[in-house]
């Protein structure tokens, strides 16, 4: 009977320091994993412009797309974002001119500029690049995309190639 309770005892305190590191090391694991994958094209989700100029959340976005184009990793931007009552400029028009102010050939940058949501972007994305034949792309944002805003990307044929990017003043 004892040593029943001494082996039922050992395996839980070996069980309560067992499974946290366990856990810790495959989660370190997965860290160290690099996931990435082609993409055709890098979308740029639309944020806050103001008279034409990028909110720096916009900015800090548009910014990490800049070098895979330039470096030619990817051929095409896509931005995204309508207007509002009272706007001068859609989002993904202040988005193409910080973007080509920057150096990114204009030709390389496609807008989808009547979107009000992101669900509503993604489907925008999808009608301008199915006619490309592009179905990969590579979706920016500040934040790390809820799974719902990732599942409505890839029923729009944006396939899951999310780059999350902490958007930083110049």
């Amino acid at each position: 009977m004892w040593r029943w309770i001494g082996i039922g005892s050992a395996i839980i305190v070996i069980g309560i320091f067992l499974i946290p590191f366990l856990v810790f090391a495959s989660v370190y694991r997965q860290s160290r994993v690099n996931e990435a994958r082609p993409a055709d094209a890098i979308v740029v989700l639309g944020a806050a412009q103001f008279n034409g100029i990028p909110s720096q959340v916009f900015q800090g976005t548009a910014r990490h797309s800049i070098r895979p184009v330039s470096a030619g990793i990817r051929p095409l931007i896509v931005v995204t974002g309508g207007r509002i009552l009272g706007d001068q400029y859609t989002e993904a028009e202040a988005g193409k001119t910080y973007l080509v102010d920057r150096g990114v050939p204009a030709d390389a940058i496609l807008m989808e500029n009547v979107s009000h949501n992101t669900a509503a972007s993604f489907e925008g994305v999808r009608r301008i690049l199915a006619p490309r034949g592009i179905e990969n792309a590579a979706p920016r944002q500040r934040r790390v995309p809820p799974l719902p805003l990732q599942d409505a990307g890839r029923e729009r044929g944006i396939h899951r190639l999310w780059r999350c990017v902490r958007a930083e003043p110049h």
